[in-house]
């Protein structure tokens, strides 16, 4: 199984989320905001085999810390979470794997971060 950093900000979400990937085996970071996840992969970066990232975030938004991410961790594995749709141009990022629609199900998130860690 893989090392996850979840970044959500809605903390009921993101405990619930970070048990039910622990419970497919995996370990999980969490953090609630854009600079917390910066702060994680640059402690954690040669760990990491995913990022599943909410969209909305209070204070980095989603797509720029994607951005960021691609830019300063090479080859990092990015699902990305979010209740709205996404852009086009999103969903053809090189870093992105997978999208997790909320509210997503147990089969979902399972099927998303299995198919993000192989790809």
């Amino acid at each position: 199984m893989g090392k996850l950093l979840l970044v959500e900000d809605n903390i009921l979400l993101q405990e619930t989320t970070r048990e039910l990937l622990e419970a497919f085996g995996h370990q999980v970071l969490t953090a609630g905001n854009g600079k917390d996840a910066l702060d994680i992969m640059v402690g954690h970066f040669s760990e990491i085999d995913l990022v599943i990232l909410d969209l909305t975030l209070p204070d980095i938004g989603g797509e720029i810390l994607l951005g960021l991410l691609a830019r300063d961790f090479t080859g990092v594995k990015v699902v990305l979470c979010t209740g709205s749709l996404v852009d086009d141009h999103l969903q053809q990022h090189q870093a992105v794997k997978g999208f997790l629609a909320k509210p997503f199900d147990l089969g979902e998130l399972r099927r998303t971060v299995d198919l993000a860690l192989a790809g």
